[in-house]
């Protein structure tokens, strides 16, 4: 699969979304330690974590539109340089005092989150752009393959080098985190930079006022009966999946002695086995997407529910590795099937708003994983989302268009006189 970085705009797209990720995943957890480190309190290192995912609510729906207006390359670019130049502020602050203010953590955190969501629906919508339609597939498995790859890496680098460095110079370790990450949007500037002008394939006389294509963005995606059956689809699985995180470490603490290594045992085993998954689809022609969309989401279900009866390690684990698979196979097909039916001119709003489905669920599971622990404990929880998960199995299985979608077989635009014109979205007849 690593082939696809034969075809060098894509490759110097790939480059650059590597090394930004990496850096990214090195601030997020950066910024909650030193959250945690500074104040002591558990809640404000909710309210920096919130902080980060607040913008992708607010702003979701302009970046879509933005990146349907104007050059993706420079949208992308700007946003590169944006992140760096944020990050050398706050490292002459940090440099001065090594440990600011909270309050500075969550506007910084807020403010990075904010350029990132203007970043990504315009690499999204660029990706199909920089490779022929047959190799796709290939394209978006490596980029999620990435996406699994840089968080374990980054996780690997804070604990290690990172934590070297706060044990022996705690006075620069912040410092140095943030320079790291600076330095990470400045290369991945240098890579995007090279690409070709990537403009919306769209005449001018379309282009409206941007509240106006917020809008149109959502009609699009309402009307159409896939992408309105995969957004509330993606709502949904987010919502069960958003606790997770609460829960790994409440069972790692309860079940597992409370050990870091156990913990990096299960969230590394769960992604690693997600990045060699997301490796293996990619050279593979997936037709039914929804089919495999409902074979992925239904085993992740399950494994969940199994992981309430799942007190040993090595068992425990094996089901965090058979969630990895499944991750990959219920989202990559559906992904790739978005990515090739929409028309070039509404893929960043489409993309925006899967952002949103994303993201809007994660405070509510939150909550979810605050409450449920203190009432149903862990058991309960496992049964609660691996249950929830089934339900979003179930609701996409009663959708017989979503059952049915196959993936488009040619990339040719639809006619001005076609009934799908006025969606914005290709489809297959099936």
């Amino acid at each position: 699969m690593l082939r696809i970085l034969d075809i060098r705009p894509f490759r110097n797209l790939w480059l650059g979304q590597a090394i930004s990720q990496l850096g990214d995943s090195l601030y997020f957890l950066t910024f909650l330690f030193m959250a945690q480190k500074i104040t002591g309190k558990s809640e404000v290192v909710g309210m920096v974590g919130a902080a980060q995912a607040l913008p992708f609510l607010l702003l979701a729906p302009y970046a879509g539109a933005l990146a349907d207006r104007m050059d993706r390359r420079k949208i992308m670019l700007g946003c590169d340089v944006a992140s760096a130049a944020l990050l050398a502020l706050f490292g002459i602050w940090v440099f001065f005092d090594s440990t600011p203010p909270a309050w500075s953590l969550v506007v910084m955190g807020a403010l990075l989150s904010s350029v990132n969501v203007l970043f990504l629906p315009a690499k999204s919508a660029a990706i199909p752009r920089l490779v022929p339609t047959e190799r796709l597939m290939e394209a978006t498995s490596l980029s999620m393959a990435t996406q699994s790859l840089m968080p374990l890496i980054g996780l690997g680098l804070s604990g290690g080098v990172l934590g070297a460095i706060e044990a022996a110079m705690p006075k620069v370790f912040f410092e140095t985190a943030i320079v790291t990450n600076m330095l990470s949007f400045l290369v991945s500037a240098a890579y995007i930079r090279l690409l070709e002008p990537i403009t919306p394939e769209r005449e001018h006389h379309e282009i409206q006022h941007p509240i106006r294509e917020m809008v149109e963005g959502v009609q699009i995606a309402w009307k159409h009966p896939v992408i309105k059956v995969v957004l509330i689809l993606s709502f949904f699985f987010s919502l069960f999946v958003s606790p997770f995180m609460v829960v790994y470490v409440d069972v790692n603490k309860e079940w597992f002695g409370g050990h870091f290594w156990t913990l990096a045992a299960f969230e590394g085993g769960f992604i690693g086995m997600m990045l060699v998954t997301s490796l293996w689809m990619g050279r593979r022609r997936f037709a039914r997407p929804g089919i495999t969309y409902l074979l992925g989401c239904g085993s992740i279900g399950l494994f969940v529910i199994l992981m309430a009866y799942s007190k040993s390690f090595g068992l425990f684990l094996l089901f965090n590795l058979l969630c990895g698979i499944g991750v990959p196979l219920a989202s990559l097909p559906i992904s790739n099937y978005l990515l090739v039916a929409t028309e070039d001119r509404f893929r960043g709003r489409i993309q925006s708003l899967f952002a949103i489905a994303g993201q809007a669920p994660q405070p509510i599971g939150a909550l979810m994983a605050g409450y449920g622990l203190a009432s149903i404990k862990a058991f309960g929880m496992f049964w609660v989302m691996g249950g929830g998960m089934l339900g979003v199995c179930l609701l996409a299985a009663l959708s017989s268009s979503f059952r049915n979608i196959r993936m488009p077989e040619t990339t040719e635009e639809p006619s001005a006189d076609s009934a799908q014109d006025s969606l914005g979205v290709k489809t297959d007849p099936g």
